[in-house]
């Protein structure tokens, strides 16, 4: 089993957090915009497979590929980097307290409402 430290130095590990924050945004948007998926499909130019694939989290993408699709469900990406060292001291002081550290945030274009993963 992996040690936190090294969870979060893992590549696999901030890719689910991408792909989970996306499905969220997307499901979202579908829900509020009233869309199906295949609607979000012929939107966004792509199959209606792509989508589900995005959906299932059955997907590494191109970053313009996360750029577009977090575009089209309403959201900025706003992304952060943070060097290892940095961010796992920070971690592990959270920790300390039972807190959770803040994932990676979407903006939403529609109502500029910040939307925590």
């Amino acid at each position: 089993m992996k040690t936190r430290k090294e969870l979060l130095k893992s590549p696999g590990y901030w890719l689910a957090r991408f792909q989970t924050e996306l499905f969220r945004c997307v499901r979202n948007y579908l829900k509020s915009e009233k869309k199906t998926q295949t609607q979000f499909a012929e939107q966004l130019g792509v199959s209606k497979g792509y989508v589900s694939q995005v959906l299932n989290g059955d997907f590494d993408h191109k970053i313009s590929s996360f750029i577009k699709l977090s575009l089209s469900a309403g959201y900025i990406p706003e992304i952060k980097l943070t060097p290892i060292e940095e961010y796992i001291s920070r971690d592990e002081k959270l920790a300390e307290y039972n807190y959770k550290p803040v994932k990676i945030t979407l903006v939403s274009m529609s109502n500029n409402i910040k939307k925590a993963a």
